[in-house]
Order: C-alpha cells, then structure tokens, then sequence
C-alpha cells in the first residue's frame, strides 16, 4: 500500500509506501486542514506502519482492520490494529475498517464490521502518540 500527497496542481510532495509480502487493503482515507492523514483499511498478517508491528487477532484466521495517522509529511504518529480474537472458532473471521472521518477537534471516527467477536476496543497502545483517538 502507498499513500501520496499532491499539490493543488498535481505535483508530487511525498510519498510513502507501507507493508510487505503480507496483503493490505486501504479502505479509507482523510484529512484535515492541519496536513493530518488517516487511512483505514485491512490486512492479512502483520503489517509495520513504523512504530512496531501490528497484530490484530492474535493468531485466528482471516483479515484484521488497521488504522493508521499520519503527520503532514507522511510520517506516522499513531497506529492501531483490530481484530477477531476468537481463535478456536475454527472460521474464516473478517474485521474490516469502513469510513474514517476527522472531525475539527482532531478526534478519529471510524466504522468497522466484524464476523465474530472483534477486539473493538484495542485500548492503551504502546504505538498511540495521541490521546485524540475515540474508539466506537
């Protein structure tokens, strides 16, 4: 996955690539007048925005969501993963970010859906630079 900022004309300010081997699927994307991106989406695995693996469900099979904030030059402040952690379910479990939004304070909303029981609220995270992320 990449995410590219360009100017009113065009033309290319920065560009960032994240991820590996492992599939990744951005869903969302948004922005505020301050230069803050988020991008919300799902993987398969791990995936490393920059500040420590994320993990999702903890071993079950199936995709986990992912959200990710990024600063006006690309670089990551936070970072978070979600997921079903219903290993033993012996299912094909999904969890996927939706929409994100940022709303003028700066909070994070985002939507999600789950197949199972999902980790909807990660809580603390070593990988959070911010308190301005709101968890559903």
């Amino acid at each position: 996955m990449f995410v590219a900022k360009l100017d009113s004309s065009g033309k290319h300010v920065w560009s960032k690539r994240f991820g590996d081997a492992a599939a990744l699927r951005p869903t969302s994307i948004a922005a505020n007048a301050a230069g803050t991106v988020v991008v919300a989406g799902e993987f398969d695995g791990a995936i490393d925005f920059g500040l420590g693996p994320l993990a999702g469900s903890g071993g079950a099979p199936g995709w986990d969501g992912f959200v990710v904030s990024l600063d006006a030059a690309g670089a990551a402040h936070w970072s978070r993963g979600f997921g079903n952690a219903d290993v033993n379910s012996g299912k094909l479990l999904t969890d996927t970010a939706g929409e994100v939004a940022i709303d003028a304070s700066g909070a994070v909303w985002l939507s999600a859906r789950s197949t199972g029981r999902s980790t909807s609220d990660p809580g603390p995270s070593p990988r959070r630079a911010t308190p301005r992320t709101r968890w559903w």
